[in-house]
């Protein structure tokens, strides 16, 4: 996220700024201080900004501090300070305590201790969010720096509600924003009924926990995405590899007929062309015309993007042999609750982390 970490001293009281590109192009600054005292706070700024989010910056901060007012109790999240609204009503500005930690993308994972640390990060971030859903919260955007966890992953706290979804006191359009906010996996493509209610927002929730989980493990295995890594269907077991196969085939033809539209779209684009045209100029290769260099092209990505679907469809069954692959072996409990995660089906998804928690502590 480009974070720039900068510090500063001035009147005694340090300030590290932890904007980063995102934060700065939507009108945000995220400011840690130290105090004379010796106590850390963190505070957001935001300025209005009405985009096609779930909501503007303004609403996201206010709302964000009646969530975490609500959660305070629950021991993993930061304690409120002070919501400002300026005078002019076009800035705001949250302070709560500054929690311990490192957010996922930030947290050092030695070699040796990353299967640990791993199953520590599974279970530490399913019991947090387990006890944020029991207030009727759902995070709505959930990524690598929504965790913050000690050096072994078994203490997890969370951050960042200026999404969140409140089931006490929301309504139909938030509701359905939050559904449709960076929508997971694939369930209209593939048929599946997808409803903006709640239990809905609850169904994504899990998945996108799931993946995030997959995103650090990814990262800290120096993989760009488990889903794409090599994999050889002759290496399943003989039960695995049918359901596999059965699996593939049946949903093949709707992903296959969803990415050609979306093919032929991008090769009808004005600016995809023009770039077409450079690459095609720059050919030593002219025994084929340019329409039939965009064919190629098209038939590239329709392969490519079909491939990367399916793979990342079929992570429920053949998560655990990917992993295998880049020497990650997670204990069964957790391989397999995180597989249910990733059904493509989101009602088939697990309602609630209690099922990992309580195989945990058996």
């Amino acid at each position: 996220m480009g974070i720039e970490n900068q510090s500063t001293t001035k009147m005694g009281i340090e300030r590290k700024d932890y904007t980063g590109v995102i934060q700065r192009y939507r009108e945000k600054k995220n400011i840690s201080y130290k105090l004379k005292d010796g106590r850390e706070i963190f505070a957001k700024f935001a300025n209005y900004q009405d985009g096609s989010g779930v909501r503007n910056n303004l609403e996201g901060i206010k709302k964000e501090a009646e969530i975490l007012s609500r959660l305070e109790n629950t021991g993993v999240t930061p304690k409120v300070i002070q919501i400002k609204n300026y005078p002019n009503e076009k800035m705001a500005r949250l302070v709560t305590e500054k929690i311990s930690g490192n957010s996922l993308d930030r947290l050092e994972v030695k070699l040796e201790e990353r299967n640990s640390v791993f199953a520590n990060v599974i279970t530490s971030s399913a019991e947090s969010l387990q006890k944020i859903h029991d207030e009727g919260i759902y995070m709505v955007d959930i990524n690598k720096g929504t965790f913050l966890v000690n050096n072994e992953g078994q203490e997890c706290k969370v951050v960042d509600f200026e999404l969140g979804v409140d089931s006490s006191n929301t309504n139909e359009e938030e509701i359905k924003k939050a559904v449709k906010f960076r929508q997971v996996g694939y369930p209209d493509i593939l048929g599946y009924e997808t409803l903006n209610t709640l239990e809905s927002v609850k169904q994504k929730e899990m998945y996108t926990w799931a993946q995030t989980m997959l995103d650090f493990i990814s990262d800290k295995t120096g993989v760009l995405d488990i889903a794409q890594t090599d994999f050889e269907e002759k290496e399943l077991p003989e039960e695995i590899r049918s359901e596999y196969q059965n699996y593939i085939e049946s949903i093949r033809d709707r992903i296959t007929n969803y990415v050609t539209k979306v093919a032929e779209k991008e090769v009808q684009n004005p600016n995809n062309q023009e770039q077409a045209r450079r690459w095609y100029d720059n050919r030593r290769d002219s025994s084929i015309t340019f329409e039939e260099y965009l064919d190629e092209l098209k038939t590239k990505e329709i392969k490519n993007k079909t491939k990367r679907f399916l793979n990342n469809a079929s992570l429920n069954i053949t998560l655990k042999y990917r992993l295998e692959k880049l020497g990650i072996n997670l204990p069964e409990t957790k391989l397999r609750f995180l597989e249910k995660c990733l059904d493509m089906d989101p009602s088939k998804r697990p309602d609630s982390f209690k099922e990992l928690i309580v195989e945990n502590k058996i």
